[in-house]
């Protein structure tokens, strides 16, 4: 009976966490039933599954960390059924502290990434702290620590509940800042520069300015052509990417291949895969005329106008 009523238990924190989990996953970032089993695993299992290990008493020099299993097990008693005993507060314990720190992890993604006004979510709180405060407290003077996780579930719930009242909350749209990277790079200071991109780039993982300065670093600082030509392409590949500037991070890599690395096939290749991606415009003549005037004189750095 007791492995009934843990299954149940588990089973109910995890489709609370989940029915909030899932209606963060509109736009498919961060929030996939995939990251959701991750989150599970090392929240959840892990602890769970160390708890009852760190319990069965593998040999004489780690015993069980309960006294009455340690006990029964030296003297030859039921030791087993004690241990299958602590199934049960165990799951309740680490279930109910693990969806607990669930939803403050959902607030704590409203505050920081999505544009929910955050005096909305203080104010939310502060009036669902003091309205299941009583339960809550009560809770805790009945279960003690143990407790702790249910109580936290049952005073966060509603404040994430209401941010769905008006629909869903739309991401927070981050700019990033080169300002760094560029007096990095003025005082020659490459790798912190490097690192002061990517750092910004997190915030903005599609940002044009931010992959184009990445792969100048790479042509221009660290003599890597082929890494620049790669995060170009990978620049590319970006679903929201222009016309524009996709022809112009490649004219951009043409030119790092003619004057770093003096390819003239690979800056070809560069210049025809414009042509190739956006036939019969001005960005295919632009390019024609390139590779034409680079083939008669050798090569051409930059893009006509």
């Amino acid at each position: 009976m007791s492995y009934v009523a843990a299954s149940l238990i588990l089973a109910g924190f995890l489709w609370l966490a989940l029915r909030y989990w899932d209606r963060h996953d509109w736009d498919g970032r961060g929030f996939r039933r995939r990251s959701f089993a991750l989150w599970i695993g090392k929240g959840l299992v892990v602890p769970l599954a160390a708890w009852m290990l760190l319990n069965f008493g593998i040999s004489q020099r780690y015993p069980p960390l309960l006294a009455h299993i340690c006990v029964a097990k030296e003297s030859g008693g039921h030791w087993l059924l004690a241990w299958f005993h602590l199934l049960l507060p165990a799951v309740f314990v680490v279930s109910s502290y693990w969806a607990g720190v669930t939803f403050v992890w959902l607030i704590t993604v409203h505050l920081l990434e999505m544009e929910s006004d955050r005096r909305d979510i203080f104010s939310a709180a502060l009036l669902w702290c003091a309205l299941l405060s009583p339960p809550a407290a009560l809770l805790l003077y009945m279960g003690g620590l143990s407790a702790v996780g249910l109580a936290a579930v049952i005073v966060l719930m509603p404040v994430v509940s209401e941010q769905f009242t008006l629909g869903n909350p739309k991401r927070r749209i981050f700019h990033p800042v080169y300002e760094k990277a560029l007096e990095k790079l003025k005082a020659g200071k490459y790798t912190a520069a490097e690192k002061e991109v990517i750092r910004q780039l997190q915030k903005s993982d599609s940002d044009f300015s931010g992959w184009l300065m990445l792969a100048e670093l790479y042509a221009n600082h660290f003599n890597d052509v082929a890494e620049a030509d790669r995060l170009v392409h990978q620049l590319c590949r970006q679903p929201d990417i222009t016309r524009q500037q996709m022809s112009e991070a490649l004219h951009q890599l043409a030119d790092w291949h003619l004057q770093r690395s003096r390819d003239m096939l690979a800056a070809r290749r560069a210049l025809e895969e414009i042509c190739e991606a956006f036939p019969a415009t001005h960005y295919a003549d632009v390019a024609e005329q390139r590779i034409r005037k680079m083939s008669g004189s050798g090569f051409v750095a930059g893009a006509p106008e």
